[in-house]
């Protein structure tokens, strides 16, 4: 409906009319003003509800339910749930492909892949935005969709088991929204051992399938400490406790530079917490083939060698996991460099030895 009809609407003569001697007051164009915003935020695609247009217009809920009705009236609306709300749009013509089919293929493929944020209300959001854009779809737009999300499914075997993670992702966001400092229990990843951490939450990273916390530790989990706080990585699976403390905010950091932060890191360890080493592995078999289809590190250099093998060269921080993975390539690798980790393979090579020759279990 156009502007001018819009005056000549039943309900908004009615309001028109409301004033003494049926002359228009102060307060009823004030009430016309705010319908008219009402309907600008219709046009420019924003949704609304009650709530909505009673906090706009100060009114009480029968009115604003009234107001509503004068919207859908002169605007084709479309009403949706947002959490435990009920909100209105503008309609929206059922399409079966195009733009709209891609962008609600978008939606349902972010959601699948990001399982890590699965249990907070970021993901529920996904999940929300990714059912009405199938709603948009008329029926062969529907067959397609669910067509094509078919073609690409990721399976999270590897399914994190810390009961409260989604609890801790929903405090580490707000706290960095904020910029507040956590008190958190840890357990470390490399002896196991318990510890307490005064934090400041600068930003969460999905490295190699695993979601860590990038913070400021304070020294002695002393909040007021004036100096720099000192980059630590952390797992979220390996929160026990955290909780936001109060005070003041802390000052924010530069913006983190996340690809120069994990550059040189294989796991949760970068290269503020061990040194970074020249990796030099032999390979070859499946090995070989594996890593002439797929770089395992961005500093990954494979080269030919003799007698089968290829000579496979990283720059990594070398770590637990890494090591671990080393291992995993046996018997069709050898370790030249760096000499610690040679010798550390060699060791457990030879454990694994002592205990297979007396029935031993690993």
């Amino acid at each position: 409906m156009s502007l001018p009809s819009f005056f000549t609407h039943p309900h908004l003569a009615l309001l028109l009319s409301e004033g003494p001697e049926d002359r228009v007051s102060v307060s009823t164009l004030r009430r016309l003003r705010q319908l008219l915003e009402l309907v600008d935020r219709l046009d420019a695609g924003r949704p609304l509800g009650v709530r909505d247009i009673r906090e706009h217009c100060d009114i009480k809920e029968p009115a604003a339910r009234r107001y509503l009705k004068m919207l859908q009236d002169v605007r084709p609306l479309e009403s949706y749930r947002e959490g435990r709300h009920k909100v209105w749009r503008l309609r929206r013509e059922p399409a079966s492909g195009g733009a709209p089919l891609q962008r609600a293929a978008a939606l349902r493929f972010a959601t699948a892949a990001l399982v890590e944020l699965e249990g907070t209300p970021h993901h529920q959001s996904l999940i929300d935005l990714a059912q009405t854009a199938r709603a948009d779809l008329d029926d062969v737009g529907r067959s397609k969709l669910d067509r094509l999300v078919l073609g690409f499914r990721p399976l999270n075997t590897g399914r994190p088991l810390n009961p409260d993670r989604a609890r801790w992702l929903v405090l580490l966001l707000g706290a960095i929204e904020n910029r507040k400092a956590c008190r958190m229990r840890y357990r470390r990843l490399g002896d196991g051992e318990e510890r307490s951490y005064m934090v400041h939450p600068w930003g969460l990273v999905l490295h190699r399938g695993r979601l860590s916390l990038i913070a400021g530790k304070r020294s002695g989990g002393r909040p007021d400490e004036r100096r720099r706080p000192e980059r630590r990585t952390f797992s979220v699976d390996a929160i026990l406790e955290c909780q936001e403390e109060p005070g003041p905010r802390f000052v924010e950091p530069e913006p983190l530079d996340y690809e120069s932060i994990y550059k040189d890191a294989y796991g949760i360890f970068t290269d503020l917490e061990r040194p970074v080493e020249e990796i030099h592995l032999q390979v070859r078999g499946p090995w070989s083939r594996l890593f002439r289809q797929r770089a395992i590190h961005p500093s990954q250099h494979l080269v030919e060698a003799d007698g089968g093998w290829w000579d496979l060269r990283l720059r990594l921080v070398c770590c637990q996991e890494f090591q671990a993975f080393v291992l995993s390539l046996l018997p069709n690798v050898r370790v030249l460099e760096p000499q610690s980790l040679r010798e550390d393979t060699l060791r457990i090579v030879e454990s694994w030895r002592l205990m297979a020759r007396s029935g031993a279990d690993p």
